[in-house]
This record gives structure tokens, sequence and C-alpha cells, in this order.
């Protein structure tokens, strides 16, 4: 029961297994992350959706919100995931306004659900081809995150579909629903 000069120490740590699943997002991103206070209480679910774009970008759909759907809040989701295309990096998460001031989502058709749902966004049109991987990755990695941080249970991470399945095909049937379930 005594410490010897060079031994090593290991202090279990309750965040350890939680932070090893989301140490592949890059440093700025968790950097960023920890700045923004989550209000734990405000969410319960991650909701997960495509753009229906093969080609898009975080600012396009931000701009667009704005100006076309009149959304004074900008880009209805809390975080995009870029796939590489117009001038983006493959993986690449874009935080929205929304998350850093803690506002509710636009992602969601009833307005209880945009209250509690924590949107993210993944940059392609998934009825025509799977995620990239990379994309995929880095979900996994930003969902894990968001479970910790606000508490949210692997059975509430769901998508647009399995929420509205009379409302919605988002995010397409070549996104791999259970893929997502075994991430969480």
């Amino acid at each position: 029961n005594k410490i010897r000069a060079g031994q090593v120490i290991k202090i279990p740590s309750k965040t350890g297994e939680a932070a090893r699943k989301y140490s592949s997002l890059p440093w700025s991103v968790r950097n960023a992350l920890a700045k923004i206070p989550v209000k734990q209480s405000q969410w319960k679910t991650i909701v997960i959706h495509h753009s229906g774009t093969v080609a898009d970008r975080a600012k396009n759909i931000d701009r667009f919100h704005r100006e076309e759907r009149n959304m004074e809040n900008g880009i209805a989701y809390h975080f995009v995931i870029e796939n590489g295309t117009r001038g983006t990096e493959n993986g690449d998460i874009y935080i929205s306004e929304r998350w850093k001031k803690q506002l509710h989502g636009g992602h969601m058709k009833l307005w209880a659900h945009n209250q509690i749902a924590i949107g993210i966004c993944l940059i392609g049109n998934f009825e025509k081809s799977r995620p990239k991987a990379k994309q995929m990755e880095q979900l996994e990695a930003l969902i894990n995150y968001l479970q910790e941080k606000a508490g949210i249970p692997g059975k509430a991470v769901t998508t647009h579909t399995l929420m509205h399945p009379n409302h919605t095909l988002c995010p397409g049937k070549f996104f791999p629903t259970s893929q997502l379930k075994r991430m969480v």
C-alpha cells in the first residue's frame, strides 16, 4: 500500500470514456464548444438531417434561411457537417449562432420539437448516395460530445424521418440509420 518512486498511478476519470469518444473532434471545434454554456435542461433529443443538396455549404444555407425563409436567427440547424464541396473541407463542423446562443432550432415541423431538439445537418442528398465516411466520423464525435454535455441518452438520438415519417424522407434512404444507432 505504498507509492514507490517512478510508479505510475492511474486515477479513473468519470468523463474519460466519453472524452475518448469525441477525441476526433478537431481542437478548434472542441475549444469553440467548450466556450458555450450548454442549457442542459433545454435539450432532450438530437435529430439528424441532410441538406438534400449534393453540393452546398453551411453559409449558403444560412443565407437562404435568412433571406428566403425569413428566419431571423439564420440557419435552422445547430450544427452542419460539410462534405468538402463549395470550398469546404470534408467533415468540417459549422457551429451555428443558434447553438452559440442556445436558441431553439427551426429544423422540425412542430414548434415543440424545435424547443428541445438539437439539429445536426449533414451536407449531401442521401436519397442519392451515402454520407462520406469523414462526415459520419465527425457526426459520431459531435453526438458523443453533445450527449455528455447535454445529458442526452442514446435512445433520444434520432433522424428527422423517424420523428415525422409521413412528413419527410430526411435524411434519405442511404443514410445509415443502423450505424447511427450503434454510435450512441
